[in-house]
């Protein structure tokens, strides 16, 4: 299984070093929006560009348009809710605020609200919603960096200063942030550079999202300083370590740096033992460098964490299959299915398991279903002519296997099946021929010596 790249549009873009990066990765996006319209995720990325831009009515249009396509997305309903609150229409902001669904959002819920409050100047309104969200979430710095903010604007530094020490405490990158802003200074809050960092301070914290996204645009230019500060930016708007970790091993990662790169994804595991992306990248990790047993454990504990997201699954069937776990990779990707019935990249790796269970009329009916969908390449052709092959309807094999070779023709593998076929139709000049085709474009494999072994009989 290849190791995922997590940003693969910046990476296959042909990105190249601009004065106004922002700019690039802007085009970039809308690039991928022509290809991809119906990409809420993608609507929602344009619309964090626009908002940074300071362009909220373009980036209102965009989070609508995301929501518009998945009424379940929050990220993008939360992210609206902010362009709103930037365009002074508080009480619809507040009302999206209050209608995100789920236990999960309800700290969201309550964080947005108070930045309503805190943009109408009602600060203590604010911070004792900031407490309530606090709360809710004991583990993130968020809440207590913001209520160092809202305690500042009160005039009250000493409750400011211990909220931000516990902010500290619980995501140590703030420590240093702070550390660099000279915010402290024997013991006590510098009220000019407080109010300088609280002047650069990005209430919407989804914008860790861009900054994310800016920095592996760097990283993926070799520009390992920008692309650290844009991470430093990231955790400072949204403090998640397992996700400030995963960032710094992608810089690691970029330099060739594999060790370190482990040690940070595993810090990012630590940190935050329920971070799904935390386990998929260390997982990932692991099978780069050949550990199956070790990103098997990771993507597994992924799927207990999210049993519904069928990436994860599809991916841990991946790993099974490599492992000759064809049983439970037949179980995994069932089940992806069942999430996303057309998810055509999980059917053909059923399809393929199937094969490799001798179940050959399930794996046929599979790979039919993925072709229909729109998905072929000649290895797949290859594979259902060997299936037909094996069930004796040849003219349908050759039929696949020179559909192979049209789609592909230096793909060596169909030629050699090909031949195989016309042998078993006794037609032997044409095997020859398919074979000698295949003879000029194999390189050493274990079919080569039968091949020309046949070729002289």
């Amino acid at each position: 299984m290849d190791k995922k790249t997590h940003d693969v549009s910046l990476m296959t873009s042909g990105l190249h070093v601009v004065l106004d990066i922002m700019n690039e990765v802007e085009r970039v996006v809308t690039d991928e929006l022509e290809v991809h319209p119906r990409f809420p995720d993608l609507h929602n990325r344009l619309g964090l560009i626009r908002f940074k831009q300071g362009k909220f009515s373009a980036a209102r249009a965009s989070f609508e348009t995301a929501v518009s396509i998945n009424r379940a997305y929050l990220t993008a309903r939360l992210n609206l809710g902010y362009a709103l609150l930037e365009l002074g229409r508080s009480s619809e902001a507040e009302s999206l605020f209050s209608e995100a669904p789920g236990k999960d959002a309800r700290p969201h819920t309550l964080a947005g609200i108070a930045c309503v409050r805190m943009k109408e100047g009602r600060l203590d309104e604010a911070a004792s919603l900031f407490t309530e969200a606090a709360a809710y979430s004991p583990r993130s710095a968020l809440y207590p960096h913001h209520l160092g903010i809202m305690c500042f604007l009160l005039g009250r530094s000493d409750e400011a200063l211990a909220h931000l020490t516990e902010a500290g405490r619980l995501c140590p990158p703030y420590e240093e942030i702070f550390l660099e802003s000279r915010l402290v200074s024997d013991g006590k809050l510098c009220p000019d550079a407080f109010r300088e960092y609280v002047s650069q301070h990005e209430l919407n914290p989804f914008l860790h999202e861009l900054h994310d996204h800016l920095g592996h645009a760097y990283a993926a230019n070799g520009l390992f300083a920008e692309a650290e500060a844009e991470y430093r930016l990231s955790v400072r708007a949204m403090p998640s370590l397992a996700n400030y970790y995963g960032n710094l091993a992608l810089i690691e990662s970029a330099q060739d740096k594999e060790e370190e790169s482990v040690v940070h994804l595993r810090k990012a595991v630590e940190a935050e033992p329920d971070s799904v992306k935390a386990r998929i990248s260390l997982g990932f990790e692991y099978s780069a460098r050949g550990l199956a047993e070790e990103a098997v454990a990771q993507f597994e504990a992924a799927r207990t964490l999210k049993p519904e997201y069928p990436d994860v699954r599809y991916n841990l069937s991946l790993l099974y299959i490599e492992m000759g776990r064809q049983d439970e990779a037949v179980e995994e990707l069932r089940a992806a299915l069942k999430v996303n019935p057309g998810y055509l990249f999980a059917r053909n790796s059923l399809a393929f398991a199937l094969f490799k269970r001798g179940e050959l009329d399930a794996a046929l009916e599979e790979y039919r279903k993925v072709v229909a969908g729109g998905l072929c390449s000649s290895d797949i052709l290859v594979n259902m002519g060997i299936i037909q092959r094996e069930k004796g309807t040849l003219d349908k094999a050759i039929d696949s296997f020179d559909k192979a070779v049209s789609l592909n023709p230096a793909y060596a593998p169909a030629y050699y099946q090909l031949g195989l076929a016309y042998q078993a139709k006794g037609q032997k000049e044409k095997a020859r021929r398919a074979w000698k085709a295949y003879l000029e474009r194999a390189q050493e494999d274990g079919e080569l010596e039968d091949v020309k072994k046949n070729m002289t009989e």
